[in-house]
């Protein structure tokens, strides 16, 4: 009895300083003046773009006043800050152009080697920071006189844009919308042993083979020499042409105070965190949000439960190829469930009636129905931390980014399963439907992370808002950077260690090789006089 008394006290003073913990933060959170915040998100997916706008609207509601250049727009939303929004022209309509004179279909990059898929976010990427660069719109306020107290940058291998920060004296803040990738580790420092950790850009998890090992050490060595040989050079250049007074990309890289990762360790595997990388997944999602009426009641009536298939908001399911479109469409409509398609087509040979399509739907909210049991997704960040976040289990069709290591995590998980898109039979997806419906493991382990995702002692955004206004009171942050981030790369690796003990003991080998040698020789001189 006595032990139980104590336990209970014990943890009454816990969840007390918890509680009290959570107050004071978030007391600090919204006591602190409002802050004039620069958000630069020029990248043209639409996902992309949700993430940089819940951060913006939470922001404005701790009442801070928000300046976003963007692809896209949204609402204005309420709050004691404000929004305003500098529209750029979406550098992916050129894309989109392009795949239509060149015959270029981007579901082709489903069978990319990984590779492959790193030398295609080079030109990608360069192209849209200097669409963002020449907007007449962005040019007339880096003209203007206005003043930041913080500059915030969407991270997607778009280094170039930290020059906002120093041409509006501001300290930097990134947003890593794909998580702790090799682009956000190079610039705070951060470890990524290729032993266990992968790269954004392979096909396995963590849990690496001898040969998967060997790929990934291959990978993050040409991933490193592609940064220093190609990107940055590239970037300074672009820096350098509309931001003359400031310097190069290794230089611009210390004034980032800090860096919002856009991941979990109940999504994402558990990696090493230097102290001014910090965690966020998960922050754009809000519980709670109201589906149309008529979708609602497709969803109340759905007995047999809802599948929901969408690839995302650039793919376009039906630019597949036949043999693969034919065995999706054939398999979907043969389910006893309902089935939500979000199809970019009007096309849908003999549609059955269980199959409702639709250009968009309300992800979150339609997810979060209960009545959904299966999630068949392109595995994109957002859509794979959704679905956790709700506890359903996916079906992961992946195509090109980071979308191939989710599919292989929610594997590695047991939350699902991935399928090749390239190569993709109706006897292939058809049992992979039929085996996440009906074995309950899949459900099991994701509702489990589920639970992990959502049990924190802060609200991720909550979180993120915090950080933000730390540094923005306090600017200089360098309290919080590793010294590794002052040192080259061939410095950080001992390259320039390694070489010289090399060559050091090399040459003591030669030496001692030498110098046994005439010993040798002068031995048999001897005996040869004697003789």
């Amino acid at each position: 009895m006595p032990y139980l008394i104590v336990d209970s006290v014990s943890l009454y003073h816990r969840t007390t300083m918890r509680m009290l913990f959570i107050a004071v933060v978030l007391t600090s959170i919204y006591s602190v003046q409002g802050s004039k915040i620069l958000m630069v998100f020029s990248l043209p997916s639409k996902s992309h773009f949700i993430l940089g706008y819940a951060l913006a609207k939470g922001l404005v509601k701790a009442g801070h006043d928000i300046t976003m250049i963007t692809t896209f727009t949204d609402k204005i939303p309420e709050g004691k800050g404000s929004l305003r929004f500098i529209p750029i022209e979406n550098c992916g309509k050129k894309f989109e152009e392009s795949e239509k004179t060149s015959g270029f279909n981007i579901l082709d990059m489903a069978s990319s080697s990984s590779f492959m898929n790193l030398a295609a976010m080079n030109f990608l990427d360069d192209a849209c920071m200097r669409n963002a660069f020449v907007d007449p719109e962005v040019q007339k306020l880096m003209k203007s006189k206005e003043k930041f107290d913080v500059v915030l940058v969407e991270s997607l291998m778009t280094d170039a844009l930290i020059a906002f920060g120093c041409h509006f004296n501001a300290p930097v803040i990134l947003l890593g919308s794909i998580g702790a990738a090799a682009w956000i580790s190079n610039v705070v420092g951060n470890p990524t042993p290729p032993s266990y950790v992968p790269n954004t850009f392979v096909t396995f998890a963590e849990n690496m083979t001898f040969m998967q090992r060997t790929e990934n050490a291959l990978l993050e060595l040409l991933s490193k020499l592609n940064f220093e040989l190609n990107v940055y050079p590239v970037q300074s250049k672009l820096v350098k042409e509309f931001f003359p007074n400031c310097p190069d990309i290794h230089e611009l890289h210390k004034n980032v105070a800090l860096v919002l990762s856009n991941s979990h360790e109940s999504v994402n595997a558990a990696t090493p965190k230097v102290p001014n990388l910090i965690d966020i997944g998960g922050f754009h999602i809000s519980p709670g949000g109201k589906l149309p009426q008529d979708l609602q009641k497709i969803l109340d009536n759905a007995k047999s439960g809802v599948v929901y298939f969408s690839l995302g908001s650039h793919l376009k399911p039906s630019q597949m190829k036949k043999d693969v479109k034919e065995a999706i469409i054939k398999v979907l409509s043969s389910l006893k469930q309902t089935v939500f398609c979000k199809w970019d087509a009007e096309e849908w040979p003999n549609k059955s009636d269980n199959i409702i399509l639709g250009k968009w739907f309300p992800q979150q909210e339609l997810l979060a129905h209960p009545n959904v049991k299966l999630f068949i997704t392109h595995a994109g960040l957002l859509s794979l931390t959704e679905t956790v976040y709700v506890g359903i289990p996916i079906l992961a069709l992946p195509v090109l980014g980071d979308q191939k290591i989710n599919a292989a995590k929610a594997e590695s998980l047991g939350i699902g399963l991935g399928l090749s898109i390239t190569d993709l039979s109706e006897d292939t997806f058809r049992n992979a439907v039929i085996d996440i419906l009906n074995n309950p493991k899949y459900s099991e382990n994701v509702k489990r992370r589920s639970e992990i995702l959502r049990d924190r002692p802060i609200p991720p955004l909550d979180l993120a808002i915090y950080w933000i206004e730390y540094v923005a009171k306090y600017k200089q942050v360098s309290h919080l950077r590793v010294y590794g981030t002052n040192l080259p790369w061939y410095q950080y690796y001992l390259i320039d260690v390694i070489l010289f003990w090399n060559f050091v003991f090399i040459m003591s080998v030669y030496i001692v090789f030498k110098l046994f040698k005439r010993i040798c020789c002068a031995s048999k001189k001897d005996k040869l006089k004697k003789s």
